[in-house]
């Protein structure tokens, strides 16, 4: 039965997890709040079980089991939030930091990224650990705040169709790789490979720009610069990053030692050809913490880029075999299971059902 239970994910893993993605959003704090309730969380600290029946040999099939005494976890629940608005239209939705004891914000966002926010619901008489109050007291309304936001990249069933700039330069060189967000809604769109960018003016520049265009463009905007002189260098980013998020539009700088841009690319899912040739052409001679530099990057992204829809590249997991054959290998299988449980439920398989124990829970 064991076996069988573990096939159920490995399948559906097969199935559907393979194309899973994550893309940042971005928006602004819009509130903060700190509340402190009274409450009681009761568990069971005793039970006593009697057996309900046997069998031929005298051996207890089924048992019952009931609480004879209930204590008490804590008496009041603290949490810390705040609200943010990633549409630029009011709407808020909330985002917590509990005080589950957690310094590292990588390890709460990753329980996070299916859309569940970050909430304990045990967190009695606690406070935020040092990392958190950190960025709590940092957090400031009008923050600029990213977001994860899972989707189907239906490019990496088959990465055959990225169509990649496949290059044998690509496996001897170091790419640094794709950020992640950090500090529980903060995300690093500059990434630095070895030059003299100012990477810090540039994440403060693209966070702020990200949430100005972001949603209204549906696009990530990312600057990358590389000491390395070759642009072959850019090939192997977009082959280790597989051509970036759907959203992403990645600004790829090759910078001599003076911080000169000596060649640029771009790295995008979409269809973009206009502004590919102007972000090839346009960069060249300008230094990389310029101001012109950065606004250059908006204003391309600004006049040439439109999303391509993932919609339109369903038709390759339409094509293959665990696609089309999926219900003929998920339909028997839970049919089993679901003969198995029941069996197992009824006393009909392995020896009878146990009463769980109650807890109760009281406010």
């Amino acid at each position: 039965m064991k076996q069988l239970l573990t096939l159920l994910p490995l399948t559906t893993l097969l199935a559907c997890g393979q194309q899973r993605d994550t893309e940042m959003w971005f928006g602004r704090v819009v509130a903060e709040k700190h509340t402190d309730v009274a409450c009681t969380h009761e568990y069971c600290a005793d039970e006593v079980c009697s057996c309900t029946s046997e069998d031929d040999d005298g051996n207890c099939t089924s048992e019952s089991c009931s609480c004879v005494r209930y204590d008490t976890h804590h008496d009041r629940d603290r949490w810390w939030g705040y609200a943010y608005d990633w549409n630029l239209d009011g709407s808020a939705d909330d985002l917590y930091f509990d005080g589950d004891g957690l310094d590292d914000g990588e390890e709460s966002w990753g329980k996070s990224l299916a859309g569940q926010w970050v909430t304990l619901e045990d967190c009695g008489d606690c406070w935020l650990s040092k990392g958190k109050q950190r960025v709590w007291d940092a957090t400031e309304i009008g923050d600029p705040v990213a977001v994860p936001h899972a989707f189907d990249n239906y490019l990496l069933v088959d990465e055959e169709s990225l169509h990649l700039n496949t290059t044998a330069y690509a496996p001897v060189v170091s790419v640094p790789p794709y950020p992640q967000p950090h500090s529980f809604h903060r995300y690093n769109s500059a990434v630095n490979a070895g030059t003299k960018m100012d990477a810090q003016t540039w994440n403060a520049f693209l966070a702020e720009k990200n949430t100005l265009l972001g949603n209204k463009k549906q696009v990530h905007m990312m600057v990358v610069a590389t000491s390395d002189q070759n642009p072959l260098w850019a090939d192997a980013l977009e082959e280790k990053w597989k051509l970036g998020k759907k959203n992403n539009a990645i600004f790829v700088f090759g910078v001599d030692k003076e911080g000169i841009i000596q060649w640029s690319r771009l790295v995008s899912f979409s269809s973009v050809e206009m502004m590919r040739i102007r972000v090839r052409d346009d960069f060249k001679g300008m230094h990389v913490n310029d101001a012109s530099t950065a606004e250059q990057v908006v204003s391309l992204t600004t006049e040439h880029f439109n999303r391509d829809p993932m919609a339109d590249k369903e038709y390759l997991m339409r094509n293959t075999w665990w696609y089309r054959w999926r219900w003929f290998i998920l339909t028997p299988l839970m049919g089993l299971i679901g003969l198995l449980g029941f069996g197992l439920a009824t006393g009909t398989i392995g020896g009878g059902a146990y009463a769980a124990t109650r807890r109760r829970r009281r406010y």
